[in-house]
């Protein structure tokens, strides 16, 4: 179903415990679907667009820190406004360690060019 809905050629389940290949990866509910990135992508254009973003998300990461770490904020500010920001770190706690995996599954595949 999915080979003929998302228009693929091939697809495969992974085996238990199988290592997956550098891939770009969507999560629908529990099913967890990877697209290889070998041959889809220039590796050091990636690399390039996953650095920005990931500085990016450093910076709101830091700004949301700082904001927590005020006490003034935290103690005077109303319980849902913290609670939130608590949320916008978290998700950028997330998003920050999820570039930092995609960065290495490009570097790996960088060098798995080079030593081709």
């Amino acid at each position: 179903m999915l080979t003929r809905l998302a228009g693929l050629d091939t697809m495969r389940v992974l085996a238990p415990g199988e290592t997956p290949p550098p891939a770009a990866l969507a999560l629908a509910g529990e099913l967890a679907l990877l697209v290889p990135m070998a041959g889809l992508i220039e590796p050091r254009s990636e690399l390039a667009r996953l650095a920005r973003r990931l500085q990016k998300i450093e910076q709101e990461r830091a700004r949301a820190a700082a904001k927590l770490a005020n006490d003034n904020f935290v103690h005077h500010a109303p319980a849902g406004v913290v609670a939130q920001e608590r949320a916008r770190l978290a998700d950028f706690e997330r998003t920050h360690a999820g570039l930092r995996r995609q960065i290495e599954q490009v570097q790996a595949l960088e060098r798995g060019a080079h030593d081709a």
